[in-house]
C-alpha cells in the first residue's frame, strides 16, 4: 500500500479550521508562531519521505508513488485555493492568512517534486494558479530583459516578434489553466536565450536566433511560413536553375544536421519544426529537381554513348550510400564529395536505372532518410559476400 504523505498535514488542516474561524478568540501570537513550526517541520518531513522511499522501492512502484502523491498534492491545493477565495470578506481574516501560510509551505513541496522527479509526474496536469502566477512574475522579468534584442539592427525584428509571441500570449492570460510541461517550455526558452543577449553582431545573430529555434523545436505554423517563406526569396535571387537546387540541397542537408533538445516542443504532439520544414521544403522545391533532371538527362544521353557504363546489383540509393560510407571512412584520401558523386553517378547504372542523374545521386549521398537503414542492410550483405570471397582465396594461396 503506497503512503500519502500530506494526509497527516490535511488532518492538521482540518483541526484547525474551527479555531481558525472563530471570531471571538482569533488566533495568539504563539499560535501563529507554533503552527509555523509544525508546517516548517513537516513538510520538511514530506520532503525527506519521498527521497528515501523513492531509493526504497521498486523502480516502477517508486514512480507510482510519486505520482499519486503528485496528484494529492494538486488535489489539497485546489481546494485550498477555492476555499481561501471563498472566505474573502466572509471569515475573519486570520482565515485567509491561515491558507496563504499553508500554500507557502505547500509550494515547498510541489517545487521539490518538480525539480527533483519531473521525468515521473503527469506534465500534462494544470499548475495551481498562485504558483503558476509566481513563475509567470519571474519569466516576464527575463522577457524583458530579452526585449532588448530588438535593439539590435542585425536581427531581424519581425523574427523576434514571431519567437515572442507565444511567450507574450503566455504571459497574458491570467486566467487560463497552464500545464507544468508548457511552464517548463518557456523557462527552458529563457534559460536558452538569455546568451543571445552577450553575443556580439559578427556571430550572425539571425543565425544564432534561428538555431535556438530551431534546438527548443519551435514548432508552430507562423514560424514554419517564415522559415519556408525566407527560403523562397533567396531562391528567388539566384540566377540558374543549378544555383537554386544547390541552395536547396544544403538547406536540406543542414536542417538534417541540427540537434533538437529532447521531449521538447512549443506544441507537443505536432510534428518538430525541422520535419515541417523539410516537407515543405522538399515538397514546393521538387520541380526545380524535376526541371533540372530534364535538362541533365537530354544532356546525359549525348554525352554517354560513346562511355562505358557499369551496371551494378544495387539500387541508385544503395550505390549513393556505398560511396558516402567509403568517402567517410577514407577510401577517396585526395577526392572532394562533389567529385565522388560526379564519378560514381557518370560510371555506373543501378538496378533500376539506365542512368543515373548526378542531381539526385548528389541527394540521395546526403540522406538521412528512414529507407536509407534498410538500404545500407542490402550494401552489408554484398560486403559480406566480397569479405567472404576475400578470405577464401586467402585461404587458398596461402
Amino acid at each position: 500500500m503506497l503512503t500519502l504523505e500530506i494526509h497527516e498535514l490535511e488532518n492538521f488542516m482540518e483541526n484547525l479550521r474551527p479555531q481558525i474561524k472563530n471570531v471571538l478568540t482569533p488566533p495568539s501570537e504563539a499560535d501563529w508562531q507554533s503552527w509555523h513550526e509544525y508546517l516548517h517541520a513537516e513538510t520538511s518531513r514530506i520532503q525527506k519521505k519521498f527521497q528515501s522511499n523513492f531509493h526504497l522501492l521498486k523502480p516502477k512502484v517508486a514512480e507510482r508513488y510519486i505520482q499519486l502523491n503528485f496528484l494529492d498534492l494538486l488535489r489539497l491545493i485546489d481546494s485550498i485555493e477555492d476555499e481561501s477565495q471563498n472566505t474573502v470578506g466572509r471569515d475573519p481574516s486570520s482565515t485567509n492568512e491561515f491558507y496563504q501560510m499553508l500554500l507557502t509551505y505547500l509550494e515547498r513541496v510541489l517545487v521539490h517534486l518538480l525539480k527533483y522527479y519531473n521525468a515521473f509526474i503527469d506534465q500534462d496536469l494544470p499548475l495551481p494558479q498562485f504558483f503558476l502566477q509566481k513563475e509567470k512574475a519571474s519569466i516576464a522579468g527575463n522577457l524583458l530583459e530579452l526585449k532588448r534584442l530588438y535593439q539590435r539592427p542585425e536581427i531581424d525584428a519581425h523574427l523576434l516578434d514571431i519567437a515572442f509571441r507565444p511567450i507574450n500570449e503566455f504571459l497574458k492570460r491570467n486566467h487560463s489553466q497552464y500545464t507544468y510541461r508548457e511552464l517548463l517550455y518557456f523557462q527552458t526558452f529563457i534559460k536558452e536565450w538569455l546568451p543571445l543577449l552577450d553575443m556580439k553582431p559578427e556571430e550572425d545573430m539571425n543565425w544564432q536566433v534561428h538555431y535556438k529555434l530551431y534546438y527548443l523545436n519551435f514548432n508552430n505554423v507562423e514560424y514554419r511560413i517564415y522559415c519556408t517563406g525566407r527560403l523562397h526569396d533567396k531562391l528567388e535571387e539566384l540566377p540558374t536553375l543549378s544555383e537554386k537546387i544547390e541552395k536547396v540541397n544544403w538547406y536540406v542537408s543542414t536542417l538534417r544536421r541540427l540537434h533538437q533538445m529532447p521531449h521538447v516542443a512549443l506544441l507537443p504532439g505536432q510534428p518538430s519544426i525541422i520535419n515541417q520544414a523539410l516537407a515543405v521544403i522538399e515538397e514546393e522545391y521538387q520541380y526545380l529537381i524535376d526541371s533540372e533532371n530534364l535538362k541533365e538527362l537530354a544532356t546525359t544521353q549525348v554525352d554517354r554513348s560513346s562511355q562505358t557504363i557499369l551496371k551494378v546489383p544495387l539500387s541508385s540509393l544503395q550505390l549513393a550510400q556505398l560511396a558516402s560510407t567509403l568517402e567517410s571512412v577514407g577510401f577517396f584520401p585526395d577526392a572532394k564529395p562533389g567529385e565522388i558523386i560526379r564519378f560514381f553517378a557518370n560510371n555506373f547504372s543501378s538496378v533500376s536505372d539506365k542512368t543515373i542523374l548526378e542531381s539526385s545521386f548528389h541527394t540521395q549521398y546526403y540522406s538521412r532518410a528512414t529507407n536509407v537503414r534498410t538500404a545500407k542492410t542490402g550494401i552489408v550483405e554484398w560486403v559480406d559476400k566480397v569479405k567472404k570471397a576475400l578470405e577464401d582465396e586467402t585461404v587458398r594461396t596461402n
